[in-house]
C-alpha cells in the first residue's frame, strides 16, 4: 500500500493556508488602491476629498508592502522546511482482522534525508470510534518482529484483547523534529 498521498507536512499546510489568506488580503489592498484612484479623479478641485483619497491609497500601498513582505517570509520558511524530509512510504498490518489474543504485526517503511535519522516511529491502535487502545513503539533494530536492523522497515506487534475492528495510525519523526503521520491503516 503506497501512503505517500497522505503524507503532507504541517508546515506545507500552514504555508498554503497563509499564502491563500495573503492573496485575498493583497487582492483587497489592490482593490482599495484602484478605488482610491477613482475617488481621487472624481474629487476634482476638492482638496479634502483629494487628501482623503491619497491617504487611503497610501495606507493600502503600505498594507500591500506588508503582504508582499509576509509572502516572501512565508515562502522562505516553506522552502527551508521542505529541505528536511521524512516519508512513510508504506505501512502494513498483518493479519488485517482477528479475535482476542491474536497478535498483529505492524510494519512501516520510513525514509528520511541522508544524515537525518528517524528518531521515533509509533503506531497508535484505535477502535473505530478513534479511542486509543494501545501505543506501540516501532523499531528498526533487527529484534523480532523486526527482521533486519537498519533497513528502514520499522516493526512492532500488538495483541488484541477484544473482538472488533481496529485502525492503526503511524507517526514517524526525525532528528530535526519533522514528523509525518498516516491515519487509519
Amino acid at each position: 500500500m503506497n501512503l505517500t498521498k497522505f503524507d503532507k507536512p504541517i508546515a506545507d499546510i500552514f504555508s498554503e493556508a497563509s499564502l491563500f489568506l495573503l492573496s485575498i488580503v493583497g487582492g483587497i489592498a489592490l482593490l482599495v488602491i484602484v478605488i482610491s484612484g477613482i475617488l481621487y479623479i472624481f474629487a476634482g478641485a476638492n482638496p479634502e476629498a483629494q487628501n482623503k483619497a491619497k491617504g487611503t491609497a497610501t495606507k493600502a500601498i503600505i498594507g500591500l508592502m506588508f503582504v508582499l513582505a509576509s509572502y516572501a517570509i512565508i515562502n522562505q520558511i516553506s522552502y527551508v522546511s521542505t529541505d528536511i524530509q521524512i516519508s512513510i512510504v508504506s505501512a502494513t498490518v498483518v493479519p488485517t482482522s482477528g479475535v482476542p489474543l491474536v497478535t498483529f504485526t505492524i510494519k512501516a517503511t520510513i525514509t528520511s534525508n541522508v544524515g537525518v535519522d528517524v528518531t521515533t516511529t509509533r503506531a497508535s491502535i484505535q477502535n473505530p470510534n478513534e479511542t486509543e487502545t494501545a501505543n506501540i513503539l516501532l523499531t528498526d533494530n533487527g529484534v523480532a518482529p523486526d527482521l533486519v536492523a537498519g533497513d528502514n522497515i520499522y516493526s512492532g506487534s500488538w495483541t488484541s484483547s477484544v473482538v472488533g475492528s481496529y485502525f492503526v495510525d503511524i507517526t514517524a519523526c526525525n532528528t530535526d523534529g519533522v514528523c509525518r503521520e498516516v491515519e487509519d491503516i
